[in-house]
């Protein structure tokens, strides 16, 4: 009985322990739909990189970049046509609850959810836009041939990762949401000195303006507001700290050539809550926060903010017999 009790423990604990080791998802290719893409965030700020070999493009949210007006949505009287509604469906008639629904409580008019087109973009939340890195490995690109290609999702500390080898090169990717700094970090590096180069870029679907200044890449916008009017301002600010190589500024690109190492910060927000001085300052005050600290110190510190609630509980699936 002993023995069996002790065979069951070790068994129990060899299941923990595998599981808490293989807490990732892994893929041998890059994400080709946008929901083969890791998501990070952090409950503000999110990110969803393809991994791409070439040209990588990151879509970047902010929670509370919404198109759209201030408007009441609440229709008079609807309440009394629920018990109907409620009976419609329990009778199973989803069709004429739907239209009864549509009809009784969507109020109507501009900026509302029952008159959408595609001039309209309102009611419904927006991307923030897109951050492309476009690397330079030296070589044509028909000769880009990626070997060992790898990228996973670390579910413990919510970093993404991704690796291949490229003309005897290994190149590596590491992705967060910081918890505690509130901003995106990326680490690009190799196993070989001055093989990083790459170029960064910025654009949204609405209309938007990138600048450079100094040696950040900004990019700022205002949202339609859907009856010919503007919404929502928000701002992306980028900087790279390289660690050698050339960082060469261009009107809207920020490069960097033969790097060994490169660590990217991107802060972004909206006036939802502030004014656009507001705004400016708030995603300012967040890069130079996150740029104050060393690579390895913010990870740390993101790693420990993200396991304390993740930690918070755990599960154990038992086969039925």
């Amino acid at each position: 009985m002993k023995k069996t009790i002790l065979f069951t423990v070790l068994v129990v604990i060899s299941i923990c322990c595998y599981a808490q080791s293989n807490m990732k998802l892994k893929y041998k290719k890059p994400a080709m739909s946008c929901g083969d893409r890791f998501p990070l965030g952090d409950g503000r700020l999110g990110a969803l990189p393809d991994n791409k070999i070439i040209h990588e493009n990151i879509v970047l949210n902010e929670i509370s970049l919404w198109a759209g007006e201030h408007h009441n949505s609440y229709k008079e009287r609807a309440v009394q046509y629920l018990p109907e509604i409620r009976k419609l469906l329990s009778e199973g008639k989803v069709n004429k609850v739907t239209d009864l629904t549509n009809k009784t409580f969507v109020p109507g008019g501009k900026g509302c959810a029952g008159e959408r087109t595609t001039n309209m973009h309102h009611d419904y939340p927006q991307n923030l836009g897109n951050l492309h890195l476009e690397y330079d490995y030296g070589i044509k690109k028909p000769l880009i041939k990626p070997r060992n290609y790898i990228r996973e999702l670390l579910l413990d500390s919510a970093i993404a990762k991704c690796q291949y080898e490229i003309d005897g090169v290994t190149y590596y990717r590491e992705y967060f949401t910081s918890f505690p700094q509130d901003v995106i970090i990326i680490r690009l590096s190799a196993n070989k000195p001055g093989k990083v180069s790459v170029t960064l870029s910025l654009n949204h679907l609405e209309q938007y303006k990138t600048t450079v200044n100094g040696k950040e890449l900004d990019m700022e916008g205002q949202l339609n507001n859907g009856t010919g009017g503007k919404s929502m301002h928000y701002m992306v600010r980028v900087r790279m700290k390289p660690d050698g190589g050339k960082l060469i500024t261009g009107d809207s690109t920020l490069q960097l050539k033969k790097a060994n190492a490169a660590v990217i910060y991107i802060s972004a927000g909206t006036d939802y809550e502030s004014s656009s001085f507001g705004l400016n300052a708030t995603t300012l005050t967040l890069l130079y926060a996150a740029w104050s600290k060393s690579y390895q110190e913010a990870k740390m510190e993101h790693i420990k903010a993200y396991q304390q609630p993740f930690g918070n509980s755990s599960f154990l699936l038992h086969p039925k017999n």
